[in-house]
């Protein structure tokens, strides 16, 4: 299982992509708009594969949902 933490902020979200075989975590600071997410969305599906990813953010008001959108249509929308 591959899970992706997302810090959320106005302008961009810190993410952090851990797996379960004890490599370093991957870190990204990806503008908080739905091009960018959507691009680090894919950029993980490709690299790990979509039905391994897990990803949860911190509830951010009106920020979460833009994410939530983005993450969606990759298959790997936050819980």
């Amino acid at each position: 299982m591959i899970r992706i933490g997302i810090d959320v902020h106005k302008i961009t979200c810190v993410a952090t992509i851990r797996n379960s075989l004890g490599r370093k975590p991957e870190q990204t600071s990806p503008a908080n708009n739905g091009h960018d997410m959507g691009r680090f969305a894919t950029h993980a599906g490709k690299r790990y594969g979509c039905g391994r990813l897990k990803a949860v953010c911190k509830s951010a008001v009106n920020y979460r949902m833009r994410l939530h959108d983005s993450l969606r249509g990759t298959g790997s929308a936050p819980s």
